[in-house]
C-alpha cells in the first residue's frame, strides 16, 4: 500500500488527508469539550492581540481564523493541528524532493508519523504545534536559498523564521542554530547572497517588531508569565539542571527509536544517487540535523545553567526533523527505496496503537476514578455550563430591572470562564481571573456598563469598587461527559446599581 501511494503524485496528500482525518476524528469522539490550552487560546483569538503575556499571538490569530472560518465551531481546532501537521510535513516533503525520488520524500513523511507526539498531542493546538508549518518553511526556504542561490527564498526564509518566533519564542533556536551551521559551512557560505540574505533578517525584524515593541511596553506581561508557570522559574539547582538535561536527552532518544525501526528494518534500497547530486544531499541532511540537534542541545545547555524544568513537548517542533534526519543520514545516498511488506505493516500497526493511546487515556479517568468525581477539562461538556450560565444572568437582569435581552459582554474567572466565553452566541470577552494584567483588554468602563458574568472561583472584591453588584447567582453541578458527578462551579452576575440588594 505504501509503495502504491508513494508512486502517485497524490499519495502524500492522500496519506495526510488520511492521517489528518483520523487525529481529527479520534477527538471529536472522545472529548467532551476542548483541551484547556485551546480553549484559553480561542477565548484569546477574539482580541487579535499583539502581544500576550503568555507566549507570542500567533497561535490566537491562525485560531481565530479557523473558528471564524468554519463559523464559530470549537471542532475547528483539532483541524487546524492537522492542517499544521500536514502544512509541516509538506514542506519536509518539497526539501527532499529536491534531491531525492518521490519515494524518498513519501517515506521521510510517514516515518514522520511514528513519532507518539504527533499522533496523542496533535489535537491540542497550542505554541507547540503551532510552530511546525514555520519549522519546516523555514528550512525549506534556506534550504533553496542556498541550492537556487534564489533572493525570493531568502524572503521566504525571513518570513518563516518571523512566523515560527511569533508562534513561540523558543523557536529562536531553530534560525540560530541553522545560521550558525551555514556561516560555518564552506559550501554553504559560499552560496549567500549577501543582499538577498541582508533583505531576509531585515524582514523577519520588521515582522516581528510590533511584537518586540509591546514586550518592551509591557514588562508585566514576563512577570505574568512567570506566575501562571513554575517551571519556567529557573530553580539554579545543579541537581535540577542534571535532571532535566537527562530528561531531554532521553526523550529524544525515545522518539527516535520508531522511525530507526522504520529506516533500518522497513526500508529496502537500491542503486546509488548521481555523483553531481552528492553535495546537495549532504547539504540537506546537515539542514536537517542542525535544526533537529541545535536547539536540542541548545536546551540541554540552558537547563544545566539554570535548573529549569524542560518540559517533554517543548521539544515537538525539534521532533519534525527527526524521520527526515535519519532517512537522509542512513538512506540518502541510495537511488530508490521502498517499503518492505514488514516495514508497511510495522508503520500501520504503530499508527493503531499510538491511536489507541488516546481514547485510553481518556478513558482511563473513569476507569480509576474509584469513585470521585470526575472533572477533567477535555471530558467536560462547555453547553450545559454555558446554558446555567447564561440562565443566571437572565435572572440578574430581571432582579436589576434591565432589558432581558441585554447580552453578556465580559465573563470573568479562569478555563471555565473562558469555555463559557466561547460557546455563548454573543461571544463576550474573557476577563481571565478578574485580572487586568492577564486582560488588558477589558476597561473598568466597560465593566462599569456592562458588568461581569463570574464563572468559576474568582476574587471579586474588586468589583465593589467599580459600583457592580451581585443581583444572581448558582453553585452548578457540573456533569462530565458520562453524565457522572464532576465539578461545582459557582456562577455569579455582577450588574452596575447605585445601591447593592440582599441577594443570598
Amino acid at each position: 500500500m505504501l509503495n502504491r501511494l508513494a508512486e502517485r503524485r497524490s499519495g502524500v496528500w492522500l496519506w495526510l488527508a488520511g492521517y489528518g482525518l483520523l487525529w481529527t476524528l479520534l477527538p471529536l469522539i472522545f472529548n467532551a469539550g476542548l483541551p484547556v490550552d485551546v480553549m484559553e487560546i480561542v477565548a484569546w483569538g477574539r482580541e487579535w492581540l499583539s502581544g500576550l503575556y503568555r507566549h507570542p499571538p500567533m497561535k490566537t490569530w491562525l485560531m481565530e481564523m479557523a473558528f471564524q472560518g468554519t463559523g464559530g465551531w470549537l471542532g475547528s481546532a483539532y483541524v487546524l493541528s492537522a492542517l499544521a501537521f500536514a502544512a509541516a510535513q509538506l514542506g519536509i516533503f518539497a526539501a527532499i524532493r529536491d534531491v531525492q525520488t518521490r519515494s524518498f520524500a513519501f517515506a521521510a513523511v510517514v516515518l514522520s508519523t511514528l513519532i507518539v507526539y504527533f499522533g496523542v498531542h496533535l489535537p491540542q493546538w497550542n505554541a507547540n504545534i503551532a510552530q511546525l508549518p514555520f519549522a519546516a518553511l523555514f528550512v525549506l526556504a534556506i534550504w533553496r536559498a542556498l541550492d537556487r542561490e534564489s533572493a525570493g527564498w531568502w524572503l521566504v526564509t525571513g518570513a518563516a523564521a518571523a512566523g515560527g518566533f511569533l508562534t513561540k519564542y523558543s523557536f529562536a533556536l531553530i534560525p540560530l542554530s541553522v545560521a550558525l551551521l551555514v556561516l560555518y559551512d564552506p559550501l554553504m557560505r559560499r552560496r549567500i547572497r549577501l543582499v538577498p540574505a541582508g533583505l531576509g533578517v531585515a524582514f523577519t525584524c520588521a515582522l516581528i517588531a510590533p511584537n518586540l515593541l509591546w514586550l518592551l511596553n509591557n514588562p508585566e506581561a514576563t512577570e505574568a508569565a512567570l506566575a501562571a508557570n513554575p517551571r519556567l522559574s529557573a530553580s539554579g539547582s545543579a541537581m535540577a539542571g542534571l535532571i532535566s538535561a537527562l530528561t531531554v536527552i532521553g526523550v529524544t532518544v525515545a522518539v527516535a527509536i520508531l522511525p530507526a525501526i522504520g529506516v533500518l528494518r522497513g526500508l529496502s534500497a537500491r542503486g546509488r544517487v548521481e555523483d553531481a547530486n552528492l553535495g546537495r544531499v549532504h547539504m540537506l541532511t546537515r539542514l536537517f540535523g542542525v535544526a533537529l540537534f541545535g536547539p536540542i542541545v541548545a536546551t540541554i545547555g540552558i537547563a544545566i545553567a539554570t535548573g529549569l524544568a524542560i518540559k517533554d513537548h517543548w521539544l515537538i517542533v525539534n521532533f519534525l526533523f527527526v524521520a527526515p534526519w535519519l532517512l537522509m543520514r542512513v538512506r540518502g545516498l541510495s537511488g530508490e527505496i521502498e517499503w518492505t511488506r514488514s516495514g508497511t505493516g510495522f508503520v500501520l500497526a504503530c499508527i493503531v496503537v499510538i491511536a489507541l493511546v488516546y481514547p485510553v487515556e481518556r478513558w482511563s479517568h473513569y476507569w480509576f476514578a474509584d469513585g470521585r468525581p470526575v472533572s477533567w477539562t477535555p471530558l467536560m461538556p462547555g453547553e450545559p455550563l454555558a446554558t446555567e450560565a447564561k440562565a443566571v444572568w437572565t435572572e440578574a437582569l430581571k432582579r436589576a430591572g434591565m432589558p432581558a435581552d441585554a447580552t453578556v459582554a465580559v465573563v470573568g474567572g479562569g478555563v471555565q470562564a473562558a469555555t463559557v466565553a466561547n460557546i455563548l452566541p454573543e461571544r463576550p470577552t474573557w476577563f481571565e481571573h478578574l485580572d487586568t494584567r492577564l486582560s488588558p483588554w477589558v476597561s473598568e468602563d466597560e465593566l462599569r456598563r456592562y458588568g461581569v458574568l463570574v464563572v468559576g472561583t474568582a476574587d471579586t472584591s474588586s468589583l465593589a469598587g467599580l459600583g457592580l453588584c451581585r443581583f444572581a447567582s448558582s453553585d452548578y453541578a457540573w456533569l462530565n461527559g458520562r453524565g457522572g458527578a464532576g465539578l461545582t462551579v459557582r456562577i455569579e452576575a455582577y450588574l452596575p446599581a447605585p445601591v447593592c440588594p440582599a441577594i443570598p
